[in-house]
């Protein structure tokens, strides 16, 4: 049988929420250099401007990766407070 502890656990939670944020903030780097822009001027840009699928389309994808990025930087946050509870 192998025990795992809770420290364990919490390591591979953090390792993970760290991956996953490492993966998140390049796809903003990446809208940032594609438009060479932050989304709140592309926000404004963008409805100035006539109708350019690809770039709505950008605009819904780098807002979901925006609002995943503050998700994961407040769990990451909660976990090296100690703020969080393993079931």
């Amino acid at each position: 049988m192998t025990t795992i502890n809770s420290d364990t656990i919490k390591n591979i939670y953090y390792a993970n929420i760290l991956y996953q944020l490492h993966t998140v903030e390049d796809k903003l780097s990446f809208f940032e250099s594609k438009y060479n822009t932050s989304l709140e001027k592309f926000d404004g840009n963008l409805k100035d401007s006539s109708e350019d699928f690809e770039k709505w389309d950008d605009y819904m994808e780098w807002k979901a990766f925006r609002k995943k990025s503050k998700d994961l930087s407040a769990q990451k946050k909660d976990i090296e407070d100690g703020n969080y509870k393993v079931s």
